[in-house]
Protein backbone atom coordinates (compact mmCIF):
# COMPACT_ATOMS: atom_id res chain seq x y z
CA UNK A 1 0.00 0.00 0.00
CA UNK A 2 3.07 2.44 0.90
CA UNK A 3 4.87 1.53 -2.50
CA UNK A 4 1.14 2.53 -4.35
CA UNK A 5 1.09 5.57 -2.33
CA UNK A 6 4.29 6.91 -3.43
CA UNK A 7 3.76 5.83 -7.23
CA UNK A 8 0.41 7.44 -7.27
CA UNK A 9 2.34 10.69 -5.92
CA UNK A 10 5.13 10.49 -7.76
CA UNK A 11 2.68 10.20 -11.40
CA UNK A 12 1.29 13.58 -10.16
CA UNK A 13 4.82 15.15 -8.79
CA UNK A 14 5.44 18.76 -9.90
CA UNK A 15 7.91 18.99 -12.97
CA UNK A 16 9.28 22.15 -14.92
CA UNK A 17 6.67 20.86 -17.80
CA UNK A 18 4.15 20.58 -15.92
CA UNK A 19 4.63 24.24 -13.52
CA UNK A 20 4.64 25.95 -16.51
CA UNK A 21 2.06 24.20 -18.56
CA UNK A 22 -0.27 24.20 -15.35
CA UNK A 23 0.62 28.10 -14.93
CA UNK A 24 -0.18 29.16 -18.36
CA UNK A 25 -3.38 27.11 -18.64
CA UNK A 26 -5.06 28.90 -15.61
CA UNK A 27 -3.53 32.19 -15.97
CA UNK A 28 -5.68 32.01 -19.20
CA UNK A 29 -8.82 30.14 -17.65
CA UNK A 30 -8.47 33.13 -14.57
CA UNK A 31 -8.51 35.90 -16.98
CA UNK A 32 -12.10 33.79 -19.49
CA UNK A 33 -13.37 33.88 -15.41
CA UNK A 34 -12.15 37.97 -14.54
CA UNK A 35 -14.00 38.80 -18.56
CA UNK A 36 -16.95 36.66 -17.35
CA UNK A 37 -17.38 38.57 -14.15
CA UNK A 38 -16.79 41.55 -15.94
CA UNK A 39 -19.20 40.90 -18.02
CA UNK A 40 -22.11 40.29 -15.67
CA UNK A 41 -21.39 43.04 -13.27
CA UNK A 42 -21.34 45.28 -16.52
CA UNK A 43 -17.65 46.71 -15.22
CA UNK A 44 -14.48 47.89 -17.05
CA UNK A 45 -13.39 45.89 -19.67
CA UNK A 46 -10.01 44.06 -19.31
CA UNK A 47 -8.59 42.06 -15.95
CA UNK A 48 -5.23 41.06 -17.67
CA UNK A 49 -2.82 40.94 -14.90
CA UNK A 50 0.56 41.08 -17.54
CA UNK A 51 1.30 43.82 -20.34
CA UNK A 52 1.25 40.68 -23.10
CA UNK A 53 -1.57 37.83 -23.38
CA UNK A 54 -4.57 37.47 -21.77
CA UNK A 55 -3.46 36.02 -18.64
CA UNK A 56 -4.26 36.71 -14.68
CA UNK A 57 -1.35 35.21 -13.78
CA UNK A 58 -2.83 35.41 -10.02
CA UNK A 59 -5.22 31.88 -10.78
CA UNK A 60 -1.65 30.19 -12.57
CA UNK A 61 0.02 30.65 -9.10
CA UNK A 62 -3.09 29.53 -7.24
CA UNK A 63 -3.38 26.84 -9.48
CA UNK A 64 0.78 25.73 -8.44
CA UNK A 65 -0.50 26.16 -5.14
CA UNK A 66 -2.91 23.43 -5.17
CA UNK A 67 -0.79 21.11 -7.17
CA UNK A 68 1.81 21.37 -4.30
CA UNK A 69 -0.98 21.15 -1.69
CA UNK A 70 -2.35 17.73 -3.72
CA UNK A 71 -0.07 14.86 -1.85
CA UNK A 72 -1.38 16.74 1.30
CA UNK A 73 -4.64 16.72 0.46
CA UNK A 74 -5.40 14.01 -2.37
CA UNK A 75 -6.99 11.30 0.07
CA UNK A 76 -8.47 13.51 2.95
CA UNK A 77 -11.88 14.30 3.55
CA UNK A 78 -13.67 17.00 1.26
CA UNK A 79 -14.82 18.91 4.19
CA UNK A 80 -11.64 19.26 6.59
CA UNK A 81 -9.79 19.67 2.71
CA UNK A 82 -12.29 22.28 1.79
CA UNK A 83 -12.08 24.33 5.49
CA UNK A 84 -8.23 24.00 4.91
CA UNK A 85 -8.02 25.27 1.26
CA UNK A 86 -10.07 27.89 2.25
CA UNK A 87 -7.56 29.45 4.53
CA UNK A 88 -5.02 28.97 2.51
CA UNK A 89 -6.58 30.57 -0.59
CA UNK A 90 -7.11 33.59 1.51
CA UNK A 91 -4.11 33.83 2.63
CA UNK A 92 -2.30 33.34 -0.45
CA UNK A 93 -4.76 36.06 -2.46
CA UNK A 94 -4.20 38.50 1.37
CA UNK A 95 0.09 38.10 0.20
CA UNK A 96 -0.35 38.58 -3.47
CA UNK A 97 -2.30 41.95 -2.79
CA UNK A 98 0.30 42.84 0.07
CA UNK A 99 3.47 42.14 -2.04
CA UNK A 100 1.71 44.32 -5.29
CA UNK A 101 1.20 47.25 -2.70
CA UNK A 102 4.98 46.85 -1.18
CA UNK A 103 6.78 46.29 -4.44
CA UNK A 104 4.74 48.66 -6.27
CA UNK A 105 2.59 51.02 -4.31
CA UNK A 106 -0.41 49.58 -6.06
CA UNK A 107 -3.33 47.30 -5.54
CA UNK A 108 -5.71 45.33 -8.24
CA UNK A 109 -8.10 44.30 -5.71
CA UNK A 110 -9.94 46.03 -3.37
CA UNK A 111 -12.51 44.21 -0.69
CA UNK A 112 -13.22 47.16 1.88
CA UNK A 113 -17.02 47.28 3.23
CA UNK A 114 -17.98 43.83 1.57
CA UNK A 115 -18.26 42.04 4.90
CA UNK A 116 -16.11 39.96 6.52
CA UNK A 117 -12.94 41.60 4.64
CA UNK A 118 -9.09 41.05 5.83
CA UNK A 119 -7.53 44.04 5.37
CA UNK A 120 -9.85 44.69 2.10
CA UNK A 121 -7.14 42.18 0.99
CA UNK A 122 -9.91 39.22 0.59
CA UNK A 123 -13.01 37.97 2.54
CA UNK A 124 -15.09 35.27 2.96
CA UNK A 125 -16.81 35.01 -0.25
CA UNK A 126 -13.40 34.89 -1.97
CA UNK A 127 -12.01 32.28 0.79
CA UNK A 128 -14.92 29.96 -0.15
CA UNK A 129 -14.48 30.67 -3.68
CA UNK A 130 -10.72 29.69 -3.22
CA UNK A 131 -11.52 26.55 -1.31
CA UNK A 132 -13.51 25.25 -3.77
CA UNK A 133 -11.36 25.67 -6.76
CA UNK A 134 -8.89 24.09 -4.38
CA UNK A 135 -10.99 20.88 -3.75
CA UNK A 136 -11.76 20.74 -7.40
CA UNK A 137 -8.18 21.08 -8.28
CA UNK A 138 -6.98 18.53 -5.91
CA UNK A 139 -9.74 16.04 -6.89
CA UNK A 140 -10.50 16.53 -9.59
CA UNK A 141 -8.85 18.88 -12.16
CA UNK A 142 -4.46 18.12 -11.15
CA UNK A 143 -4.84 14.72 -12.29
CA UNK A 144 -6.99 15.32 -15.04
CA UNK A 145 -4.57 18.16 -16.01
CA UNK A 146 -1.71 15.30 -15.60
CA UNK A 147 -3.04 12.69 -17.66
CA UNK A 148 -3.60 15.19 -20.41
CA UNK A 149 -0.39 16.57 -20.89
CA UNK A 150 1.53 13.35 -20.61
CA UNK A 151 0.06 12.13 -23.74
CA UNK A 152 1.44 14.29 -25.83
CA UNK A 153 4.78 13.53 -26.53
CA UNK A 154 7.93 14.44 -23.89
CA UNK A 155 9.96 16.38 -27.16
CA UNK A 156 7.18 18.70 -27.72
CA UNK A 157 6.16 19.53 -23.73
CA UNK A 158 9.74 20.59 -23.34
CA UNK A 159 9.71 22.31 -26.71
CA UNK A 160 6.48 24.24 -25.85
CA UNK A 161 7.72 25.18 -22.34
CA UNK A 162 10.52 26.65 -23.04
CA UNK A 163 8.98 28.24 -25.60
CA UNK A 164 6.30 29.50 -23.14
CA UNK A 165 8.78 29.91 -20.16
CA UNK A 166 10.64 32.79 -22.57
CA UNK A 167 7.89 34.65 -22.89
CA UNK A 168 6.77 34.50 -19.37
CA UNK A 169 10.23 36.22 -18.19
CA UNK A 170 10.06 38.34 -20.91
CA UNK A 171 6.33 39.50 -20.43
CA UNK A 172 6.54 39.56 -16.18
CA UNK A 173 10.32 41.63 -16.47
CA UNK A 174 8.47 44.34 -18.77
CA UNK A 175 5.40 44.54 -16.21
CA UNK A 176 7.28 44.68 -13.43
CA UNK A 177 9.34 46.96 -14.85
CA UNK A 178 6.68 49.33 -16.31
CA UNK A 179 4.52 49.44 -13.50
CA UNK A 180 7.91 50.26 -11.44
CA UNK A 181 8.47 53.15 -13.43
CA UNK A 182 5.18 54.13 -13.45
CA UNK A 183 5.28 54.29 -9.84
CA UNK A 184 8.89 56.55 -10.16
CA UNK A 185 7.00 58.89 -12.57
CA UNK A 186 4.55 59.18 -9.73
CA UNK A 187 7.12 60.79 -7.56
CA UNK A 188 8.04 62.95 -10.03
CA UNK A 189 11.37 60.71 -10.61
CA UNK A 190 12.98 61.46 -14.43
CA UNK A 191 13.83 59.00 -16.42
CA UNK A 192 17.84 57.20 -15.89
CA UNK A 193 19.12 55.87 -18.95
CA UNK A 194 18.00 54.84 -22.06
CA UNK A 195 15.44 51.19 -20.92
CA UNK A 196 13.46 54.07 -18.51
CA UNK A 197 13.14 56.31 -21.66
CA UNK A 198 12.14 53.01 -23.43
CA UNK A 199 9.54 52.45 -20.89
CA UNK A 200 8.03 55.92 -20.54
CA UNK A 201 7.73 55.91 -24.19
CA UNK A 202 6.32 52.39 -24.81
CA UNK A 203 4.66 52.09 -21.72
CA UNK A 204 2.84 55.76 -20.38
CA UNK A 205 0.81 55.83 -17.75
CA UNK A 206 -2.43 56.22 -20.57
CA UNK A 207 -1.10 52.56 -21.91
CA UNK A 208 -1.34 51.23 -18.47
CA UNK A 209 -4.17 52.41 -17.53
CA UNK A 210 -5.99 50.45 -20.32
CA UNK A 211 -3.89 47.42 -19.78
CA UNK A 212 -4.88 47.59 -16.28
CA UNK A 213 -8.11 49.42 -15.54
CA UNK A 214 -8.42 47.84 -12.03
CA UNK A 215 -4.77 49.00 -10.85
CA UNK A 216 -5.11 51.51 -8.22
CA UNK A 217 -2.37 53.85 -6.83
CA UNK A 218 -1.96 53.07 -2.53
CA UNK A 219 -1.93 56.82 -1.26
CA UNK A 220 0.21 56.57 1.72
Amino acid sequence: MKAAGREIRGQYRLNLNRIVWLFMLCSFLGYLIETVDVLVGKGAPGRQGLLYGPLAPVYGLGALLFALLYPLFRNRNELFSFVLLCAAGAVFEYLCSFMQEKLFGTVSWEYTGFGFDWDGRTNLVLALCWGALGLFMIKIGYPLFCRGLDKIPRGIQTAVSIMLLIFMIGNLFLSGAAIWRQAERREHVPPNGRFEVFLDKTYPDERLKKTFPNMKAVKE
